[in-house]
């Protein structure tokens, strides 16, 4: 499966369902995101303070800062490996849009 960035919004959604009492394949399903993907959330989320005891309320900018920090792969400039990847090819790439 192919990686795919979870917005601010999908991960808050994933986290109020999780705190409403469902489960992880649920959340998954409602979601349109993997269990697995779900449960990495959930656990960075808990581990910042989440409390499933609680409400809504918990779901705080900040707190979803820190988890999709934790989460996130981190990118000193803003781009993926595959651009950084692809940059190196931009001569190329140029040339080839040229001849067209």
């Amino acid at each position: 499966m192919s990686y795919r960035e979870v917005s601010v919004i999908e991960v808050k959604e994933m986290l109020r369902l999780w705190l409403d009492g469902r489960g992880y394949r649920e959340v998954a399903r409602l979601s349109g995101t993997d269990r697995k993907t779900v449960r990495r959330y959930v656990d960075r989320a808990r581990a910042c303070g989440l409390d499933r005891d609680g409400d809504a309320c918990q779901l705080t900018d900040e707190l979803l800062a820190a988890v999709i920090a934790e989460v996130r792969p981190s990118r000193p400039n803003g781009k993926s490996q595959t651009w950084e990847i692809i940059d190196t090819q931009r001569e190329q790439v140029q040339a080839w849009l040229k001849q067209d």
